[in-house]
């Protein structure tokens, strides 16, 4: 038994194993892999089951809008969402009418989505490479995350709260990677994967605002001098600052108002203001900071680990470790901070995925804080540490297996598990039905609310959509522009359409140069005809 110990205590400290600067294709490996893998699991869950996840959805159909019209523009991807996942899908959308399903079906998120899979487990394996991991381990625990079922279903459903996971793990690798070498070049990578953040999902700065933070802690621990600090602080937060800048400058240009991605009537805070995502917790949070907090910090049963990975990168920066534990913890904070703020001020949903980032810091601190360890217990830690993260996966799908702790995601897991078979738009394709029986029809419709209508319909130019330079035209001088108004009912989100914004009284009929030619049973929808004295 003692030769044993021996022999597996030597394989954990084998330098040939751990040395990172030694070449290696593994991550290659492991993201194609993974990219092949999430892609396996998207085709079984939109083509047998027929899950297509409604935000995944717009985002696909506002990069089919940039080339649906003679005037192609990038701009009619619009300026609520950031645009770095349309962006990516544009090209895909082109092959559409060779391959339907990439629009129809939203299939081109899927494909976007499985690649940042991929990305992210070859991240998290450089990241625990530049941890002096020993190579089996780094494999091990690797596969562990890509098969956390949280991270799989954010890799496989087009969202892009597992894109922002991946390219968080890139920051991570950077900033492990400069924390060992000193290189200028590690630390700019890590923001450059911070401003990629940013082009995904806004939660990448309060992330990149609390790693600053603890950047500046590290570096003073090290006893560099302040213009050494100042200067890396600079070369982490630039990026992200400089994309900020461009974003912001483009809102300005095109819809005149730097903020209009914050403050639009289509943006997540206008969403919950008319209380369509309200329940019991958001409730609880409301006002009260003190709760806001406590739901945020309960939401870590989602992966329970990240509580011991923080414990112990803290243990570990007491003790006088001197790798990037302040950075990763303060990272760690970051998206569960800001929602804190917006629980409290009552502008977030109760909902399992803005919390998904637990799962990839989790894993990381985990890690820091074995690698922090003395090498008399290093064989027990990693045992208890691999066996922690598997318990956590399990905490994972026990959490969404649950209508509360998964909300968001239990419906979709649950006809996963079951093999249901669902057909999320049929009431959409209804009203498609009628406008393709209508030639002669030529509709104006807000693709914030009706977005599942147009990929159905056969002539597109029966539309007039958002993204279309005459919309704003034609909503408030339709006479001669558009024959009908396709209209949501104007409760929850509808309220937000841009018809009942301008004419408030047009569902109910109140709109005197209008006339209602169908309704839709089973639909939220009614579709008005221009009469002649519209303006």
């Amino acid at each position: 038994m003692s030769a044993v110990s021996t022999e597996l205590r030597d394989l954990l400290s084998d330098p040939v194993l751990i040395d990172p600067r030694r070449p290696t294709r593994d991550p290659w490996y492991l993201g194609v892999s993974g990219f092949v893998a999430a892609l396996v699991v998207a085709h079984h869950t939109l083509f047998s089951n027929g899950i297509i996840v409604g935000d995944a959805f717009s985002r696909v159909l506002s990069a089919y809008y940039v080339f649906l019209r003679p005037h192609p523009h990038f701009a009619a991807i619009g300026f609520v969402w950031n645009p770095l996942p349309s962006l990516l899908e544009v090209p895909l959308t082109l092959l559409h009418r060779w391959w339907p399903s990439l629009v129809v079906q939203g299939f081109a998120g899927n494909i976007v989505s499985a690649a940042f899979y991929g990305i992210g487990l070859a991240n998290l394996y450089r990241a625990l490479h530049w941890l002096r991991v020993p190579r089996w381990l780094r494999w091990t625990w690797t596969v562990i995350y890509a098969l956390n079922p949280m991270i799989l279903w954010y890799g496989a459903n087009g969202m892009t709260d597992g894109m922002l996971a991946a390219a968080l793990l890139g920051m991570t690798e950077g900033l492990l990677a400069y924390f060992e070498t000193d290189a200028v070049s590690d630390l700019a990578r890590s923001g450059i994967w911070l401003a990629v953040g940013f082009l995904l999902r806004y939660e990448a700065v309060p992330v990149a605002a609390f790693a600053g933070l603890g950047l500046i802690g590290a570096l003073v621990r090290r006893g560099r001098s302040r213009a050494y600090i100042e200067g890396m602080l600079l070369v982490f937060e630039l990026p992200i600052v400089y994309m900020a800048g461009i974003w912001m400058f483009t809102n300005w240009l095109i819809m005149k108002n730097p903020l209009y991605f914050l403050l639009s009537p289509y943006g997540n805070a206008s969403q919950t203001l008319t209380g369509v995502y309200e329940n019991a917790l958001t409730r609880f949070a409301r006002a009260h900071l003190w709760n806001a907090i406590q739901v945020s910090v309960h939401w870590t049963f989602l992966f329970v680990p990240v509580i011991f990975g923080i414990l112990g990168a803290l243990i570990g920066q007491l003790s006088g470790s001197r790798r990037a534990g302040l950075p990763l913890i303060g990272a760690a904070a970051g998206a569960p901070m800001l929602q804190v703020i917006l629980l409290y001020l009552g502008r977030s949903a109760d909902w399992a995925r803005f919390f998904l980032y637990y799962i990839p810091f989790g894993f990381v601190l985990v890690a820091l804080s074995v690698q922090d360890i003395g090498k008399r217990f290093r064989i027990f830690a990693v045992v208890l540490a691999t066996g922690l993260l598997i318990v956590g996966n399990w905490t994972t799908w026990r959490a969404l297996r649950n209508p509360v702790w998964g909300n968001g995601d239990y419906a979709y897991v649950s006809d996963i598990v079951h093999g249901q078979r669902v057909h999320p738009f049929v009431q959409d394709e209804q009203i498609s039905r009628y406008i393709n029986a209508h030639p002669h029809l030529k509709v104006l419709i807000d693709t914030f609310t009706s977005f599942d209508v147009v990929p159905y319909v056969k002539n597109p130019n029966q539309f007039v959509i958002t993204a279309d330079l005459n919309f704003q035209s034609a909503l408030l001088n339709p006479l001669g522009q558009v024959n009908a108004f396709l209209v949501p009912e104007p409760s929850g989100t509808g309220k937000l359409n841009a018809i009942n914004r301008t004419y408030p009284g047009l569902w109910a009929g109140k709109v005197p140069w209008t006339k209602l030619i169908a309704t839709f049973p089973g639909t939220a929808y009614r579709l008005y005809a221009i009469l002649p004295d519209a303006p």
